[in-house]
C-alpha cells in the first residue's frame, strides 16, 4: 500500500486512518472513533457480525525499536478494557460480545509503504 501522511497529519492519525481502511476491508463496520472517557480513549470502536471491536492503533514510523503492538503494555490493556466495559454499559447494554484488539502499523518514510497486522481478542477477560 503505498500512501505517505499529509503534511497536516500526525504519524499517529494517519495509522489510524489506515487501521481504519484495512478493517473496513475485513468486513468491520467502524461504530465510533477516538471515542474518549475517564479510562482513556478508544482510537477505533468496530462491528462485525455480533461483535464489538474496541481497537487500539499503534503506528511507528520504523520498527526499529520494536514493534507498535509490543507498545500495548496491561496498563494500556487494563484501559482499553475499561473502556470498553464503560461503553458497553452505558450505549449498548445489549451487548453480550466485545473484545480488544490492536492494529499495528509500521510506516516506511521513504517509500510510504505501510505493514499492518492485526492481533484479534488480546485480552480474554470480559
Amino acid at each position: 500500500m503505498l500512501t505517505k501522511p499529509n503534511a497536516r497529519q500526525s504519524l499517529g492519525q494517519h495509522g489510524e486512518r489506515l487501521a481504519e481502511d484495512f478493517l473496513r476491508k475485513q468486513g468491520f463496520t467502524i461504530v465510533e472513533r477516538n471515542w474518549r472517557t475517564r479510562w482513556g480513549e478508544v482510537d477505533l470502536i468496530a462491528r462485525r457480525g455480533d461483535s464489538l471491536h474496541f481497537v487500539e492503533v499503534k503506528t511507528r514510523g520504523a520498527s526499529s525499536h520494536g514493534e507498535p503492538h509490543e507498545a500495548v503494555t496491561r496498563f494500556k490493556q487494563s484501559q482499553v478494557l475499561g473502556a470498553a466495559k464503560l461503553y458497553v454499559a452505558t450505549k449498548r447494554p445489549e451487548q453480550k460480545n466485545y473484545q480488544i484488539d490492536v492494529v499495528s502499523v509500521v510506516l516506511d518514510k521513504t517509500s510510504g509503504l505501510a505493514q499492518i497486522k492485526f492481533f484479534e481478542n488480546i485480552i480474554l477477560d470480559n
